[in-house]
């Protein structure tokens, strides 16, 4: 047996699939769902973990019987995906995920609530920043970047920015129609400004 192994719990499974939905700001619950999961994890972390292995492991396939537990390379895959080393730094550090989310509150502004062509300069540690120009609904142009993965000419959408949280880009539209999903601030949170 793999030392790791005894790790690995229901529980522990459960939590780790609540981060990535709070991570990918999306509920995983539908084919298309696990297909974006799936290809949003290959394009950000350069591994592989198939559709169907998603679905065995958010209980929506069951052939595996109802207490399946996915493979340790699974879980590591889904921990680097949110930003940890692998699935046991994810559990050492659980309750720190935990008084993270619960220190996210700070001021909100709604996309939507934004005028046309309003612009929102956000930042993020270490160094990185962009600066927005609100194009309608939660629809944004990245028109300034600096240090981060965002490019000029991006169309991105999010639905709020908050104070101290990470920032979640629903979807990055590239201007060559690549199409990825983005957050800023994972483990410290953004601060923005409305310009």
């Amino acid at each position: 047996m793999n030392l790791n192994q005894h790790k690995i719990t229901q529980s522990g499974v459960t939590e780790l699939r609540k981060a990535v939905e709070r991570y990918i700001d999306r509920r995983i619950k539908t084919p298309a769902d696990f297909t974006f999961l799936s290809d949003s994890i290959r394009e950000r972390v350069a591994m592989s973990v198939s559709s169907t292995t998603l679905k065995r492991t958010w209980g929506y396939i069951r052939d595996a019987g109802s207490e399946y537990l996915p493979s340790r390379y699974t879980l590591c895959v889904l921990a680097r995906f949110i930003g940890f080393r692998d699935y046991e730094d994810f559990i050492d550090n659980l309750h720190s995920v935990d008084v993270q989310s619960a220190s996210y509150i700070g001021a909100t502004v709604d996309s939507a609530s934004l005028d046309e062509g309003i612009e929102v300069r956000v930042t993020w540690s270490p160094g990185r920043s962009c600066r927005l120009r609100h194009l309608r609904g939660n629809e944004f142009e990245v028109v300034e970047s600096h240090n981060g993965k965002l490019a000029v000419g991006d169309i991105v959408e999010c639905g709020s920015f908050t104070m101290n949280a990470p920032l979640y880009f629903n979807r990055v539209r590239r201007p060559d129609g690549q199409q990825l999903t983005y957050v800023a601030g994972s483990r410290s949170g953004i601060s923005f400004e409305i310009i």
